[in-house]
């Protein structure tokens, strides 16, 4: 069982159900519009031992979505490679803020942003959703629409779907509900006044010169931000990502430009990552170093899409992995609007990192199509790879317990009064809210 720890300790002490729906009104008004997400958070910490039953299938689930929404056949080569794929996502991100609150979060709102898409895949390919499905996918359409990353994302693919429904001179009723549920989620987001109340906060407490930046500081520091953690930092999921995609490239096209270009990304992704030459110098508190770093940022994006470009030749499985990147890329540059661009660490990544490995399976499937014949060695080291990142998480995980005391006496030591506990400590002591 994972430790109580971070900003799961005061909460998981709140006793009854009374307190936790003060909790989620509390929250409303001083800290956050994520009211579905705190009440599902609360109601998990309470009760932790099913939360780890629900998270296991939470992951196992969202594997099974992929393998779904993303693959041209239903067979156990690929859903196994799939699970692969996901096992190699770094799980340690979602303990970063505890770990039942960081995957109620984050890892939930993925599952349920997942699950929002299936009746969009049915629709287009014309086959019958059940009565009992649409409370389903309203349902998670409005829990995944709690949190303004996965809104964004749904917000753009709904719309998207749309304008295509529009192009083929048709239209879909349940699409159309489900579109004004999102719009509907994203007033309440933008109305709450908890955010007005947090970002305020936040920005006393991470980022006092937040407020003096422009916009376009702003974009630059989203988009620098989010580029080092996976060039100038090991990142497993980008990692096998480019390793399909260099594959691809040397199989799908004897063009030396696109080969040249994968062997130049490749170098400078090693030297920067791996022997993290420069990068502490790279990105600065407000973003790239130099307008040298930016470009250069920018030159890798720009390869590996290019790369993407010559390896697709059917238009639409390009467009879908673009489109996949873009989503992933924008759920990160949202992170503009947020003081704690660098305090909440790397679980802001999550929607990123799977576009990455959902994108790296849509390249297995080209890869599979070519004469590359190699695959007991890639399946090996994909193996391998996830398991390091098991390892990595069961290793620390077993140190987490001390590091969780150690932060919980710190704080009985030197009494130090946040925000972000206040919300609990303040509420719950008060006599009115204990029965």
């Amino acid at each position: 069982m994972l430790p109580v720890m971070y900003d799961d300790v005061i909460p998981a002490n709140i006793e009854n159900t009374k307190a936790i729906f003060s909790a989620v009104k509390y929250t409303y008004f001083h800290w956050s519009s994520r009211v579905i997400i705190s009440a599902i958070s609360l109601f998990f910490l309470k009760y932790q031992y099913i939360w780890i039953f629900l998270d296991s299938f939470a992951v196992a689930f969202s594997a099974f979505l992929i393998s779904y929404l993303f693959a041209d056949k239903n067979n156990a080569e690929y859903n196994a490679f799939i699970c692969l794929l996901v096992a190699i996502y770094p799980f340690l991100d979602m303990g970063t803020a505890g770990f039942i609150l960081t995957s109620s979060n984050y890892l939930w709102p993925l599952l349920f942003m997942l699950v929002s898409f299936v009746p969009l895949k049915k629709i287009h390919e014309g086959k019958r959703i059940g009565l009992w499905e649409y409370p389903v996918y309203t349902i998670s359409l409005a829990i995944a629409c709690n949190t303004e990353q996965a809104a964004a994302i749904i917000f753009i693919v709904y719309l998207s779907f749309i304008l295509f429904l529009l192009k083929r001179n048709t239209a879909n009723l349940f699409v159309t509900f489900q579109f004004v549920v999102i719009i509907a989620e994203l007033l309440f987001i933008f109305t709450a006044p908890g955010n007005e109340v947090r970002t305020v906060t936040e920005t006393l407490m991470w980022f006092n010169d937040f407020d003096t930046l422009s916009i376009s500081n702003k974009i630059d520091l989203a988009f620098s931000s989010g580029v080092y953690h996976f060039i100038f930092k090991p990142n497993g999921p980008f990692l096998i990502f480019f390793i399909l995609l260099f594959l691809l490239v040397w199989h799908k096209t004897r063009d030396f430009v696109p080969r040249f270009v994968s062997i130049i990304i490749g170098l400078n992704i090693f030297f920067f990552a791996y022997t993290r030459e420069f990068a502490k110098y790279a990105v600065t508190k407000y973003g790239s170093a130099d307008i040298y770093v930016f470009l250069f940022m920018l030159l890798m994006c720009a390869g590996v899409l290019y790369l993407i470009s010559c390896c697709f030749y059917d238009k639409r499985k390009k467009f879908e992995c673009f489109f996949i990147l873009f989503l992933g890329l924008l759920s990160r540059m949202l992170m503009m609007f947020s003081p704690t661009i660098w305090e909440s660490r790397t679980r802001t990544y999550i929607f990123l990192n799977f576009a990455f490995l959902i994108t790296a399976f849509l390249i297995y499937n080209e890869l599979k199509k070519t004469s590359f014949r190699y695959w007991k060695s890639l399946y090996t080291g994909t193996i391998v790879l996830a398991s390091i990142c098991i390892s990595v998480l069961m290793i620390y995980g077993s140190v987490l317990p001390q590091k969780s005391k150690f932060f919980y006496h710190l704080r009985q030591i030197v009494k130090v009064e946040v925000f972000k506990y206040d919300i609990f400590d303040n509420y719950y002591t008060s006599g009115n809210d204990r029965d």
